[in-house]
């Protein structure tokens, strides 16, 4: 995890200095690589610690990417509202990387919850796992999609200021804050199967006429609700 926040640095701060467009997009690698592997290590470590600790771990650690874009919102909007310099807020968030990879590597989780045993060895996952994967790749697709493109999309087409394109990040995040910390209560109300499909359709539906309607505020507000039903999907329960 320390390594890959050191690759996200690295390739932000190769970001700033790139020169031109093909240079910035061979530069975003090291980031990317960083992000790809972040993610799924501590995902899965998250899911070994509560199998062994019996202690709920991943709402939490899904939160933080949540709070992260959250407040990456609030921050944007500010620094574009206020013709902030961007290769010099790009420099501070390398900066910011790296003090938190030391932060992982110094303070990282109480050794009673850590676990480094040894995990199972990789063989081909079940068909119902793969279906599984599958869905949680659709998912991953569509929220990449909604959080790329909707700050351009309210910027270009919806005629929103240039520091509000993050407005939909921050409603989008909010809801996954909440869908975190709900999830393994509604779950219990409501049983895993109306939690993980009826509640998905909703959200999806409400978002469909949400666009259809093209009126910024109820796409924004119906961003919050997409991602709060959406993460609802995600099998936070599994270890509880």
């Amino acid at each position: 995890m320390s390594l890959a926040m050191v690759l996200i640095s690295f390739g932000t701060t190769l970001v700033v200095i790139a020169p031109n467009y093909i240079l910035f997009l061979f530069c975003s690698i090291p980031m990317g690589l960083g992000w790809g592997s972040s993610g799924p290590i501590g995902g899965i470590h998250a899911q070994l610690i509560e199998q062994h600790s019996r202690r709920i771990v991943t709402p939490y650690y899904a939160m933080g990417f949540n709070l992260g874009i959250f407040f990456g919102g609030l921050i944007a909007g500010y620094l574009i509202n206020n013709n902030f310099i961007p290769w010099k807020a790009f420099l501070v968030l390398a900066f910011v990387g790296i003090v938190i990879s030391l932060i992982i590597y110094n303070f990282s989780l109480p050794k009673e919850m850590d676990y480094s045993g040894k995990g199972e060895k990789y063989k081909i996952p079940e068909k119902k796992v793969l279906i599984f994967g599958f869905l949680l790749f659709v998912i991953f697709g569509s929220s990449g999609i909604i959080m790329d493109w909707s700050p351009l999309w309210f910027t270009q087409e919806l005629n929103a200021p240039l520091y509000l394109g993050g407005l939909g990040l921050i409603f989008y995040s909010f809801g996954g804050i909440i869908s975190n910390l709900l999830s393994n209560q509604l779950i219990k109300i409501f049983t895993e199967k109306i939690v993980s499909s009826i509640f998905v359709i909703l959200g999806s539906v409400i978002l469909f006429f949400s666009i259809m309607t093209m009126n910024l505020y109820i796409i924004i507000i119906s961003l919050f609700f997409i991602r709060l039903l959406y993460f609802l999907f995600f099998p936070y329960h599994l270890y509880s």
